[in-house]
């Protein structure tokens, strides 16, 4: 062994190091060579865990001292120094932090006349006892040393790279709520001791109760009660939990993500840093349609950039963009026109988007924004039906697609409405009547052909049934009128005649009379027992071309006939105030069977929530008069995931600005 910086070679491998204190790193295959003048140098194993491994020795140069490690479980063995100074180097930790390994051990050879022993190395970062002490070396002249060096220091007490972890790492209260949470140390291995827990964060705001106590191996967690302050402002509030060994080490921590919620109506501000909204404008002109909420607070929203190309986009439930989606989390088919979309999540968390493009299509995307290219034709799959306002698409248990729609009889001058059922694949359901298709023969009802007859909605009751909503075009003497219906189908794509002659009901509002018109838009189902369902639709109506349009909501029983319970006769009308079309969007069911909506204007200004009690009437409860006016811009689309709810539309923040997509989220209950 050379005390130079030239090169230094042992049994055949060659170490370099650039200054004096250096180490360099030789590694061997199997058993150890022997260095020269280092035949004491030898491990008694190969490992200290007998892995038979590489063995690597660390070569500090003018103290001359060499450390074997091995360099798959990264033990380290025994360390000699040459020529007088400290013993070797302290054991190494072992890769698995989480193990509670002793310190290395460490001899250290004395100096030349043999008159001070070197001192023992300190233990390991790992929890255990310090590295032993040497005896005095021999010098050369047969000197013994005057005493042994003394045992290293030990090493940390504690769970290195152990985890503390909250469960759950989320919760959502009221002011003046409480929920229990969990906490937990884990470690593989175990560990010793026991560590000091502090909860701190958010003082005034989150009372954790206990806020200190001790983790074990016993006992390595912890149920902790945590309440909200009653005059807690809403937003999202962070309680940090601290462990500590008893005698030092390093710490370990955890959070815990509290958002405390706002009245009913009030903006989410833990959306849109502060505001409760935010828009995005991934490519030329925007607008957002429509919006899926996922489980884990992420949502997806779907419309058009460029103008009409179908767009959607994926964000995490703070409002950033999820990146693993798309790119940057924006997907855009700029190759398909698509308006009027309508998204329903797929089990396995793909989505399947029904959109306009002069005739029903759908479009499957996969979890990570790309097209699905074995769905239809590269990822559409077209169909010969025409869509209304709305796309009226929905799936049932066993995810058949089902789609409201009609096509033109060139013949008879009538557009047919229709309702089609498709497999999971695609391909159509022969066993909805006959060959995947019925048709709603609302002129057979009424005795009369119509020219516009639309499905706008669709619903699926639990035993299977379905439920379509629209309009039908019905004059009289040559004056206009217009009627809604709901019509009901059986799950093998029969009328239901249980519900009415040819499976349907209508309503009318106003009179016949120029310029009059109305239409069912939305429709959902308080399921309730067989004899207890009822069929809430919302639609519009106008008695003339100088009168506002409407908001109108009726309720059906299970037999069809009007409940005279709903708004004391089964049917009511709103007039939303600075607004001249009332138009509703999709219907929401609340726990209570109450209605959560929005106003869905070509007109409109403003972003209007609304939520009505289960018997039709606007819910005091929210935000003091049931209808909510927050934002500049127009609502097309709605979604809900427990006690908040995402509208999503458009705004154009400034007279020369484009089209932006808007996005805001609300506390609903």
């Amino acid at each position: 062994m050379c005390g130079s910086l030239r090169p230094c070679r042992l049994g055949g491998a060659t170490a370099h190091a650039s200054t004096p204190n250096e180490i360099a790193t030789v590694i061997f295959r199997g058993a150890t060579p022997e260095p020269p003048r280092a035949r004491a140098l030898r491990p008694s194993a190969p490992c200290i865990d007998n892995c038979n491994g590489w063995a690597k020795i660390a070569v500090v140069h003018r103290a001359w001292s060499f450390a074997f490690v091995c360099a798959v479980c990264n033990c380290q063995s025994r360390a000699t120094s040459y020529g007088g100074g400290e013993g070797g180097e302290a054991g190494a930790a072992s890769e698995d932090t989480t193990n509670s390994g002793s310190g290395g051990s460490a001899t250290g050879m004395g100096s030349t006349d043999g008159s001070e022993a070197g001192s023992g190395g300190d233990g390991g970062d790992t929890s255990g006892s310090g590295g032993s002490s040497s005896s005095g070396g021999s010098s050369s002249s047969g000197g013994s040393s005057s005493s042994g060096g003394s045992g290293g220091s030990a090493g940390q007490t504690g769970v290195v790279g152990g985890a503390l972890r909250f469960t759950p790492a989320k919760l959502l209260l009221d002011p003046s709520e409480s929920s229990e949470v969990r906490l937990r140390v884990d470690a593989e291995d175990g560990f010793e001791g026991e560590l000091q827990v502090v909860l701190s964060g958010a003082a005034g705001t989150l009372v954790p109760e206990p806020e200190s106590f001790a983790l074990s191996a016993d006992s390595p967690s912890q149920t902790v009660q945590i309440v909200a302050d009653g005059d807690a402002a809403s937003g999202r509030y962070t309680l940090e939990a601290t462990a500590m060994a008893a005698d030092g080490g390093d710490a370990l921590s955890a959070s815990l993500e509290v958002t405390i919620s706002g009245r009913p109506g009030e903006l989410d501000v833990t959306l849109g840093e502060g505001s409760g909204y935010f828009d995005f404008q991934p490519e030329g002109p925007c607008n957002a349609e429509s919006v899926v909420m996922l489980d884990d607070g992420r949502f997806v929203v779907v419309g058009q950039a460029l103008t009409s190309k179908l767009m959607l986009a994926r964000f995490r439930e703070d409002g950033a963009p999820d990146t693993n989606f798309g790119s940057d989390g924006v997907f855009i088919q700029p190759e398909v026109d698509a308006v009027r979309t309508s998204p329903a999540l797929l089990k396995d968390g793909s989505l399947l988007i029904a959109f306009d493009r002069g005739s029903i299509a759908l479009a499957k995307i996969r979890d990570d924004g790309s097209m699905d290219d074995s769905w239809g034709e590269a990822g559409i799959l077209a169909t010969d039906l025409r869509a209304a306002n709305h796309v009226a698409f929905a799936l049932d248990a066993e995810e058949r697609i089902l789609l409201g729609g009609g096509y033109y009889d060139e013949t008879t001058n009538i557009y047919q409405p229709v309702l089609r059922r498709l497999l999971p694949d695609g391909s159509l359901d022969e066993s909805f009547a006959g060959d995947g298709t019925l048709e709603l023969r609302l002129d057979l009802f009424m005795g009369s052909s119509s020219s516009s007859d639309n499905v706008e909605d669709l619903a699926v009751e639990a035993n299977g049934n379905i439920v379509a909503v629209g309009g039908t075009y019905q004059p009289s003497n040559g004056v206009d009128g217009y009627q809604q219906y709901v019509y009901r189908a059986q799950s093998n794509g029969q009328p239901d005649s249980s519900f009415g002659s040819q499976g349907a009901r209508l309503v009318k509002f106003g009179t016949n009379e120029f310029g009059n018109y109305e239409s069912a838009f939305s429709v959902a189902v308080q399921q309730g027992s067989s004899n207890e369902r009822m069929i809430v639709t919302g639609g519009y109506f106008r008695q003339n071309a100088d009168t506002p349009y409407l908001l109108s909501l009726i309720r059906h029983q299970v037999n069809g006939e009007l409940d005279a319970t709903f708004l004391a006769s089964g049917k009511g009308a709103l007039d939303v105030p600075d607004n001249t079309e009332d138009f509703p969007g999709r219907f929401l069911l609340q726990p209570d069977d109450g209605i959560l909506t929005h106003v869905a204007s070509y007109f409109g200004t403003e972003f209007v929530v609304l939520r009505f009690t289960a018997a039709g009437v606007l819910d005091t409860g929210f935000d003091r008069d049931g209808i909510a006016a927050t934002l500049p811009g127009r609502a097309w689309g709605i979604a809900q995931s427990g006690r908040r709810a995402i509208v999503v539309g458009s705004a154009q923040p400034a007279p020369d600005a484009s089209q932006k997509a808007r996005v805001a989220r609300y506390w609903v209950r």
